[in-house]
This record gives C-alpha cells, structure tokens and sequence, in this order.
C-alpha cells in the first residue's frame, strides 16, 4: 500500500510538473500580447506627435492606425482565451491558478470595455 501512495504522489506531482509547464507557456504569450498592445500604445503619441510637426514626413494613416489596434486586441483576446483554456485543462492539477485565471480575466475584460 505504501508503493501505491508513492506512486500515486509520484503521478500527481508529474501531472502538476506538466499543467505548470504548460500555464505558464499559456502565461508568457498572454503577457506578450499585453506588452505588445501597452508598448504600441505609448508610441501612438510620439508617432501622432511627428505627424502634426511635419505632415510631409510622417504619413497619419487612421484606417491603418485602427487596423492596428484591432490585430492588437484580436492577439490579445486570443492569448487570453489560451491562457483559461489551458488553466481549465489543468485544473485539476492546478487548483491555485483558478483565482488567478479569474483576476486576469476579469481585469483584461474591464480594459477592453474603456
């Protein structure tokens, strides 16, 4: 009986090894998407700054501007939606991240609704 258990604590802590590794693949390309979409949006102000200085220069493109924004929301969605797809898969093995999966969640919906 004690090798059962050893084995059955030997399995869990593979399973959790691997539910970790994979949440946090899930974790690194949902803060990729938002550092994207935070970096593309503290640039939009210098580049609209070049803009109005010198016109001739600098082309203000505004259907290229907001097709821009929409990539960056659909890679940040995206990226959110495999972040809980993979914690849903793994909860079992990660109970912890639950709370955590709704934080984000929670927190990425209010932003896009501003």
């Amino acid at each position: 009986e004690d090798n059962q258990i050893a084995q059955k604590e030997e399995i869990k802590r593979s399973l959790e090894i691997d539910a970790f590794k994979e949440t946090n693949k899930a974790r690194y390309k949902l803060s990729n998407s938002i550092g994207s979409i935070h970096v593309f949006f503290l640039t939009l102000p210098s580049s609209l700054d070049l803009y109005f200085k010198d016109p001739k220069v600098y082309k203000f493109d505004r259907i290229e501007i907001i097709m821009k924004i929409r990539s960056q929301m659909e890679n940040l969605l995206k990226s959110l939606e495999n972040f809980i797809v993979t914690i849903e898969n793994n909860e079992i093995a990660l109970i912890g991240y639950h709370h955590y999966r709704l934080f984000i969640t929670f927190r990425i919906e209010d932003i896009i609704k501003k």
